[in-house]
């Protein structure tokens, strides 16, 4: 019997498989089962926005606002994968609660930073395209279990900048606040 895969006779290939198995200690002809494609357990209702749309109209009145570079990207990033994953916005809780179950860091940090953004992004489509409702801003934010790391202000590492008494300390400071570890 030939396959559509150039030509390959399918009992050389169940051949093949048996041998391998046999080399990696497993009992010939025993296969692994493919993996199981879950179902969602509610199905996800779509609104009939793009989102390519509403994500450029926000990035686009951010950039107007004259937001940071830095900020504009990440809001680019974070969006960009919501984008991704969605071509039009999603209209239930569910469907978005299991997108940000993806950033399930230690701190829940990234999660909720996710969230943020995505209330922004839902924000805007209420107001700016008519959505009817923002399915985000029912989801309870997730609590962050680390505190941030307290770093010093402009003012005290002014202040700090005139104690060193030697090269070596001043290198040292220079070093320790020029490098962002203030």
């Amino acid at each position: 019997v030939k396959t559509l895969f150039g030509g390959i006779n399918v009992t050389e290939v169940v051949k093949a498989v048996q041998d391998l198995g046999q080399a990696k200690g497993r009992p010939a002809g025993k296969t692994i089962p493919p993996p199981s494609q879950t179902e969602p357990a509610t199905p996800v209702h779509f609104s009939n926005l793009p989102t390519a749309a509403v994500v450029d109209s926000l990035l686009k009145i951010k950039k107007n606002k004259r937001v940071k570079p830095g900020t504009l990207e990440t809001y680019e990033s974070h969006l960009k994968l919501f984008q991704r994953r969605f071509p039009f916005l999603p209209e239930n809780k569910e469907a978005i609660i299991d997108f940000l179950a993806r950033f399930d860091g230690p701190s829940g940090r990234h999660q909720r930073n996710h969230q943020d953004i995505l209330n922004m992004l839902y924000k805007h489509a209420v107001k700016h395209f008519g959505l009817k409702c923002n399915s985000v801003a029912e989801l309870e934010r997730p609590l962050v279990t680390h505190k941030p790391i307290k770093t010093l202000s402009l003012e005290k590492i002014g202040m700090l900048n005139q104690t060193p008494q030697n090269l070596l300390e001043r290198v040292a400071l220079d070093l320790l606040a020029g490098h962002g570890w203030r």
